[in-house]
């Protein structure tokens, strides 16, 4: 647990340590010049110090790059994963509104809800709730009305309230596609 703990503490200040060694040699160097050193040995440990230092100061600079670097390319990867899932989910719910203008397709219904469950949960889950509250949201969106006279009113209402969700996960979408990550 310490172990753990204590590379967690290492990677969130591995950047501000070369701040600290260059301090740490400048306050060396400022020491060897106003107490000069009795023994060449005395003065070879010195040189050996400085230079530990000065690799561990490079070494960190290069472990904090690696973690922005790491960072950046996971963030690139959820992006993507989240895109492809919005694309998912624009495919599926364009497949609903062609089966609520068949006035056959008894199951399109419970398979609307279905789809905007697995939406609502995957956007909680992925991107938090202010998303699922948008998504919830119809304004700003799109009010268009199917010009089919066979399907029952509270078939309409389904399909333009998927039309509307669809239209929210476009805006969704073309969020993403503006990410200085995703390219």
């Amino acid at each position: 647990m310490l172990r753990c703990g204590m590379g967690a503490f290492l990677r969130n200040y591995v950047i501000v340590f070369p701040a600290v060694i260059a301090v740490m040699n400048g306050v060396l160097a400022v020491f060897s010049t106003h107490y000069p050193f009795d023994t060449p040995a005395s003065k070879l440990a010195f040189i050996a110090i400085i230079i530990s230092l000065s690799v561990a100061a490079i070494g960190a600079t290069f472990y904090s790059q690696h973690l922005i670097v790491a960072e950046r390319a996971k963030d690139r990867a959820n992006i993507i994963k989240i895109r492809e899932m919005f694309g998912t989910f624009m495919v599926d719910g364009d497949q609903l509104l062609c089966r609520f203008l068949d006035p056959n397709d008894t199951t399109v219904v419970a398979d609307a809800n279905q789809w905007l469950e697995l939406v609502g949960t995957f956007l909680i889950k992925e991107l938090g709730q202010s998303y699922f509250a948008r998504f919830q949201n119809s304004s700003g969106t799109p009010t268009v009305v199917p010009a089919v006279e066979a399907i029952t009113n509270e078939r309409r209402n389904y399909w333009v309230y998927i039309n509307q969700r669809l239209a929210r996960i476009e805006q969704f979408s073309e969020g993403l596609h503006s990410s200085p990550l995703v390219k």
